[in-house]
């Protein structure tokens, strides 16, 4: 069984690891937001810019003059993402955790007190 020294040493891991995860998180979620805005913005502009007859054609030249801005914006998404879904997997540690040193501590309880009447 590990010790509670070493309980501590995990937590404490775990937690860096959860604010670090949380720190890219916030980063990446950010980095998407403007990625996004930048696409539309640029979006908008081709369609204006557009010498096209009708919406269609202006749509296409919009389309096709973002095509790099459109492709970052779809690449941010996935990575905020993962990034969310590691923040979930630290917190699910965490609380797996807090679950064995509860199980611990009641079976220490038991074993000075005896079971419950």
């Amino acid at each position: 069984m590990p010790t509670l020294r070493e309980y501590a040493t995990e937590f404490r891991r775990l937690s860096d690891e959860l604010d670090a995860s949380l720190s890219e998180l916030a980063a990446l979620s950010a980095e998407w937001a403007e990625k996004e805005v930048g696409h539309k913005k640029a979006w908008a502009v081709g369609y204006i810019k557009s010498t096209q007859p009708n919406q269609k054609g202006r749509e296409s030249d919009a389309t096709m003059a973002t095509g790099d801005s459109l492709l970052g914006y779809l690449m941010a998404e996935p990575m905020a993402r993962v990034a969310r879904e590691a923040v979930e997997s630290r917190r699910t540690q965490i609380s797996a955790l807090q679950s064995l040193l509860a199980a611990e501590r009641n079976a220490n309880e038991a074993e000075l007190y005896g079971p419950e009447t």
